[in-house]
């Protein structure tokens, strides 16, 4: 059990319900928190005295004459008066135009981590499965009598976390660092039947007690490491909408590593797979989100990458007789398209300095060396049309600070 296996058990949450209870009680602690700090203090949102009385529009709040009878309101900084004998409360100015000056593009810094608790889907590898006969024609297909044993990475913690900095009122570089690692562990046994291999080679099956497997274990992780660079372009930033566009450049590497060891009554055979991938490319997208009145927000995400690498791959088979009963490995240059979603709510603090949010996220990899396809090429001796796709999916807590 890993720490956050650990963690989160300690708190209940836990089973297979665990994916939904943690995003249930996190969105209950934001409207906690929603409740709590928008009962006090001062803000643009505020208490003292409720948001800034003076309404929009054009002829509203006009000025004195003494400033002048063409001019209009004077300019007013944070804390002067606007005629009324009131200070003016600070925090986002709005300027009528729908241009950035609502006070968020304004942050000089802003720093992030992000909680992911998510897992890969279409990527589970067959390793064997517990048959009936025929033991005498091991290419045949066999006659099961009980569940395959499927190597299956489930929900796992990751983490997510970068720096944005301001290059101007409506624009800004933003560094971001992803990893995401999920492991794997299977068996199955038999004492009445055989277990029939499902990732060694079908030449290499015998009807002799070598390959009369009665158990068979899995070992499967995978993990990706991702380095973004972009530009952020926020091109209507008004009082409670922000849109904004987002280009740049992606590193990517995946790595699949499998193997799976079979035990018979004389000895063992062992069967590895590795894939590692490594490339980088430009990536493009958009990012929304709506305020309400009082601190609460929806957010929306939605990237592409096309990702320039190659997909390096190896394959090996060996048991206690001989060290090598196949050997061979496969490179393949390819472009991975890599989309990525992401749908959520959050709180921000009155000032906007503190952001909570919770989401769900989903990323697609396309054109992608999956483990089980590399197994079957192997098997089949046909090496083409490897081009699969790979899901991730889960939830995504993020805390924000602006400076």
């Amino acid at each position: 059990m890993n720490t956050t296996e650990t963690i989160l058990q300690f708190v209940g949450i836990k089973g297979k319900t665990m994916a939904k209870r943690f995003f249930f009680a996190t969105v209950a602690v934001l409207m906690a928190i929603h409740a709590n700090a928008w009962g006090q203090g001062d803000g643009p949102y505020g208490q003292a005295g409720g948001p800034n009385p003076m309404p929009y529009g054009p002829n509203v709040g006009q000025a004195p004459a003494s400033y002048g009878p063409i001019a209009g309101p004077a300019p007013m900084q944070s804390g002067e008066s606007d005629g009324s004998g009131m200070a003016q409360a600070s925090g986002p100015a709005y300027n009528g135009n729908g241009n950035c000056n609502s006070g968020n593009c304004g942050s000089d810094w802003q720093f992030f981590g992000e909680y992911l608790y998510m897992r890969p889907r279409n990527a589970e590898v067959p390793y064997g499965v517990v048959f009936n006969g025929p033991p005498d024609t091991p290419t045949a297909v066999p006659i099961q009598v009980g569940r395959p044993g499927v190597a299956d990475i489930k929900y796992d913690g990751s983490w997510r976390a970068g720096v944005s900095h301001s290059i101007d009122e409506c624009n800004a570089v933003v560094l971001t660092y992803s990893h995401f690692q999920g492991d794997d562990q299977d068996n199955i046994a038999t004492d009445a039947f055989q277990i029939r291999s499902m990732v060694s080679h079908p030449s290499t099956l015998t009807a002799d007690p070598a390959s009369a497997f009665l158990i068979a274990e899995s070992t499967y992780s995978m993990k990706y490491d991702l380095a973004d660079v972009d530009i952020r372009w926020t091109f209507d930033d008004e009082c409670d909408t922000k849109l904004s566009l987002v280009g740049g450049l992606r590193y990517a590497s995946l790595v699949q590593d499998f193997e799976a060891l079979f035990t018979s009554s004389i000895g063992q055979q062992l069967v590895t797979s590795q894939i590692h991938f490594e490339g980088a490319g430009p990536r493009i997208g958009a990012e929304g989100e709506h305020r309400g009145s009082s601190g609460m927000l929806v957010y929306g995400k939605a990237m592409a990458s096309f990702i320039a690498g190659q997909f390096r791959g190896a394959y090996n088979q060996s048991d206690n007789f001989t060290a090598n009963i196949v050997d061979t490995g496969f490179n393949a240059p390819r472009i991975v398209t890599i989309l990525d979603a992401e749908l959520g709510i959050g709180w921000s603090t009155p000032n906007d300095r503190v952001r909570l949010t919770t989401g769900y996220m989903l990323s697609g990899w396309f054109n992608v060396l999956k483990t089980s396809d590399f197994i079957k090429s192997v098997q089949q001796n046909d090496f083409t049309g490897m081009n699969g796709t790979i899901t991730f999916d889960g939830f995504v807590s993020r805390v924000e600070i602006r400076f």
